[in-house]
């Protein structure tokens, strides 16, 4: 029904003028309904279910303020050198902004030939499926110092860790605190050849409520 103008309304009865208050209030009771539902869809939305369950001072006010709670992250282990028979430990430190999830492990290895100030530096391309694409006798080791965690009952060997096309995925996330240290133990058994070993540690950064109190623990 359209709006009446005022010189229509003038000219109404007053029973007619009741049926048009009904119909405007009929109408606004319509309106509002259809406002309240688009309200309860908007609270079930889970962005708004997340700022219900995090503290007050950590609610954002806006998408991009949630990566002040939560982001990506790498860690890498670089250019670990290890000749035939070598083992050499990497002390990884995460760093005290944030909390780091584990979530996976990407490596990449290289073969060292040639002689000083002439090195050639091959990739081992886990793609290619030959004798010299694989780093054999290489194996590592990996424990969280601060707590003494250990991940693994024996060293692993690194062909069994994930290529950067297919990573090697946590079963669970592994969370470490800020300053805490990532100790990888590595070996090289094989004869001949030597290795330069690089890791990448995916996951994310987290900041959580009491985490200066949780760093103290650690301390």
């Amino acid at each position: 029904m359209a709006t009446k103008s005022q010189q229509e309304l003038a000219q109404m009865t007053n029973e007619q003028l009741m049926k048009e208050f009904a119909s405007v209030r009929d109408k606004n009771f319509a309106l509002k309904s259809r406002l309240d539902t688009k309200e309860d869809i908007l609270r079930s939305h889970p962005l708004e279910q997340f700022k219900n369950k995090i503290p007050p001072e950590f609610v954002p006010t806006n998408i991009g303020s949630l990566q002040k709670l939560y982001w990506g992250y790498l860690f890498s282990v670089r250019n670990v050198i290890l000749g035939p028979g070598d083992a050499q430990d990497f002390v990884l430190n995460i760093t005290e902004e944030a909390t780091f999830a584990l979530k996976n492990i990407v490596k990449s290895i290289f073969v060292r030939t040639g002689v000083v100030g002439n090195y050639i530096y091959t990739y081992q391309d886990p793609e290619i499926h030959d004798d010299a694409n694989l780093a054999t006798g290489l194996s590592f080791s990996m424990m969280d110092s601060a707590s003494s965690r250990s991940f693994m009952s024996n060293p692993i060997p690194l062909e069994m860790v994930g290529s950067p096309k297919y990573p090697m995925n946590m079963k669970r996330t592994y969370g470490f605190l800020p300053n805490a240290n990532i100790k990888f133990s590595f070996a090289n058994n094989d004869p001949s050849r030597t290795y330069i070993v690089n890791l990448a540690l995916g996951g994310f950064r987290i900041r959580v409520p009491g985490q200066n109190d949780m760093n103290s623990l650690s301390s």
